[in-house]
């Protein structure tokens, strides 16, 4: 079934899941809904993806950083001294 979300922020996303329903009859013979469970991919959906982005782009932003402070730091340890 494909099933949509609007976030917090208002972005409207759209993912699929699967669903389903418990029903039990009551005394009056009518089948009523007792339970209902939907559940998605864990591990492949719109909402892990963004994490994913957001997280490779931060550590690939502290990476350049870390790598830019350690190439400053080293070629002044290694470079020509100044008299």
């Amino acid at each position: 079934m494909e099933d949509w979300a609007v976030t917090s922020s208002g972005t409207h996303v759209d993912f699929s899941t699967k669903w389903t329903a418990v029903c039990r009859k009551n005394d009056a013979g009518e089948w009523k809904i007792w339970r209902i469970h939907g559940s998605m991919n864990p591990f492949d959906n719109p909402f892990t993806s963004a994490g994913r982005t957001m997280t490779i782009s931060i550590t690939a932003v502290v990476a350049g950083l870390v790598g830019l402070i350690i190439g400053i730091v080293g070629a002044r340890l290694v470079g020509p001294k100044s008299s």
